[in-house]
């Protein structure tokens, strides 16, 4: 009867730079009668048709890791070489429980100490960004620290000087416009003047950006690619294909899903 399992084997390196190497790859090997016969030509790989497949094929591949490695050179005698030494080493390594006396004991340790109680050894740069509560902007200005390394006003500052890098486009009173850098969004001038009344604003101070539209993708068959049969050259049935060219007729029919902050900076005129 022929078996298999995942082995160890280890190979002698064949680049004329590294001669006398030796490396170790994970195989599929057969068996008969229980004797190794022959093993794949390359070393395999972590694959499968779903997550239990991989758990599989990933225990398996662990537990050889416990028998003897296999000598290529010396097929199919077992490999002699460092590997067999490192696996008995690990094998005799002692067993600690976590109730044995000898797996803690107490020291006494010096470091840096936040101003929070957390320990940074000898990080002192670090305990002292993580005890701070303020930081000094490179204007002079202190302000709280949370995320940012420059106060509200620098910010501000470094906002507008990215906003106007972005090319000038006249807004037409239909394209969707936004808020630079934020999710508030308006379709017509009605919203514009709601969003202006309603936060004590003028037309000069919105920072206004073209929308670009986020359309519905679509569906091809590469989506179905990694279950395929190799002998399907990737060939869908004529159904499926059939059903595809009408739903993609559909979603190219649709108006946009969303929309999102484009490249073109604009402004908002009343007349």
């Amino acid at each position: 009867m022929s078996t298999w399992n995942h082995r160890v084997l280890a190979h002698k390196s064949k680049n004329p730079n590294c001669e006398g190497e030796v490396y170790f790859q994970i195989h599929e090997v057969h068996y008969k009668k229980g004797k190794p016969t022959s093993y794949t030509e390359n070393g395999v790989s972590v694959g499968g048709e779903g997550y239990a497949a991989l758990q599989w094929v990933l225990s398996h591949m662990q537990e050889c890791l416990t028998k003897p490695v296999l000598d290529v050179d010396n097929w199919p005698n077992e490999f002699k070489g460092e590997f067999i030494l490192k696996n008995k080493a690990m094998k005799d390594e002692k067993v600690i429980l976590a109730s044995d006396k000898a797996s803690a004991s107490l020291q006494t340790v010096k470091g840096w100490v936040s101003s929070t109680g957390r320990f940074f050894g000898k990080d002192e740069r670090a305990a002292r960004y993580a005890g701070s509560t303020h930081k000094k902007c490179e204007c002079g200005v202190v302000f709280e620290r949370k995320f940012y390394t420059k106060c509200q006003e620098c910010r501000n500052k470094a906002d507008t000087e990215r906003y106007d890098k972005f090319e000038f486009k006249e807004w037409d009173g239909e394209t969707m416009l936004c808020l630079y850098g934020s999710d508030e969004y308006f379709s017509d001038a009605d919203d514009i003047e709601y969003y202006l009344t309603d936060n004590d604003l003028e037309p000069s101070d919105l920072q206004l950006m073209h929308c670009k539209p986020n359309h519905f993708t679509e569906v091809t068959g590469e989506r179905w690619d990694e279950i395929m049969p190799e002998c399907s050259d990737g060939k869908l049935p004529s159904v499926l294909v059939d059903a595809l060219e009408k739903l993609n007729k559909v979603i190219m029919d649709l108006p946009p899903a969303s929309w999102c902050e484009g490249k073109f900076r604009t402004e908002y005129k009343r007349f």
